[in-house]
């Protein structure tokens, strides 16, 4: 049956210790929330005071609040696993080690941040609100109540990634983020043509592409997460060796006056599509999770939490929290 697990949801209303009260929208540390446009005439967006009530119920869930909430991986008061960490830039691929992105070079220094917190859980809802649409888990004729609902499941599966033996989605997307970061650099300093495949290279894409192969030859017969993993590599990697050639070409000497300015503007355009593959890639299997729990409403988190608890803590941050 379609939606089984909204229909079951609302048979099973939140219990009253995971009801955020209405002071904590007032606390000092509190989030102002941030205004997601509607997507079509079919689909609501959310305004800022109630993504703002969204966030303070999740957090409410999650550490009951707390900040300084650092267990298994998850960080701060809205519990952010270490996959959001890595994929935003501030953990390296393992995830063992704290980068120094905006001076966060520590768990500590991440904790005490309670205004990067709310920044960064304003982000993921952004881009969970885009991803769900384009998957399925936020669909045409939803109320507010049930798209913010599942965001906070999609929330819910944040740490959901794709695996193979030896490699997960996390390191894919950490070293498409990083070759792309070089060839924005060489692109804005006008640098060495020759140094675009050099980072190319230097990035591993290509290698693990082999990589991924040697571990079955047959694709198909690989569990989904494998698979998804393997397709996911290398659609980031026909995308990469495009904008390398395109930057190579815009960083060649011989060129000069506005085919030289076509040339970096094609070039720039092309990494943020870039940009824009990797932001897909990160963001689809957590809505790919939330689709699925929507669907058939038999899918537990990685803590064993029904999809219920997040679906009913969005519906109340609309219909009760927030409301005026």
């Amino acid at each position: 049956m379609a939606d089984q697990g909204i229909t079951t949801a609302l048979n099973f209303p939140l219990d009253s210790t995971k009801l955020a009260p209405r002071q904590n929208l007032r606390l000092p540390d509190a989030p102002r929330g941030i205004n997601i446009k509607r997507a079509s005439v079919n689909i609501p967006g959310l305004v800022k005071s109630t993504v703002k009530s969204l966030m303070v119920q999740i957090a409410h869930v999650e550490t009951g609040n707390d900040a300084t909430f650092n267990q298994s991986d998850r960080y701060g008061k809205y519990a952010i696993h270490k996959n959001t960490l890595i994929n935003y830039g501030y953990l390296s691929a393992n995830g063992n080690t704290w980068l120094g992105l905006e001076g966060i070079d520590s768990a500590n220094s991440f904790l005490s941040s309670v205004s990067l917190q709310n920044r960064l859980m304003e982000r993921f809802l952004r881009e969970q609100y885009t991803a769900c649409i384009k998957i399925g888990a936020i669909q045409a004729n939803d109320t507010v109540a049930t798209v913010a609902g599942m965001l906070a499941v999609a929330y819910q599966f944040q740490d959901y990634t794709y695996s193979s033996q030896s490699y997960n989605l996390n390191y894919v997307v950490s070293i498409g983020s990083n070759l792309s970061v070089y060839l924005g650099n060489i692109v804005t300093n006008q640098g060495f043509s020759n140094l675009a495949f050099r980072y190319y290279n230097e990035s591993n894409i290509g290698n693990l592409i082999s990589k991924l192969q040697q571990d079955n030859q047959l694709t198909s017969n690989l569990d989904l997460s494998k698979r998804k993993l393997s397709s996911l590599t290398e659609t980031l990697n026909s995308e990469s060796i495009s904008t390398v050639r395109l930057v190579e070409t815009a960083l060649l000497s011989n060129i000069s006056g506005q085919t030289k300015q076509r040339a970096l503007s094609t070039a720039s355009t092309s990494i943020t599509s870039l940009d824009n593959k990797l932001t897909s890639i990160y963001t689809s299997p957590p809505a790919l999770q939330a689709r699925e729990w929507r669907q058939t409403g038999k899918i537990n988190d990685s803590l064993n939490r029904e999809g219920a608890l997040f679906f009913n803590s969005g519906r109340y941050a609309v219909n009760t929290l927030g409301a005026l």
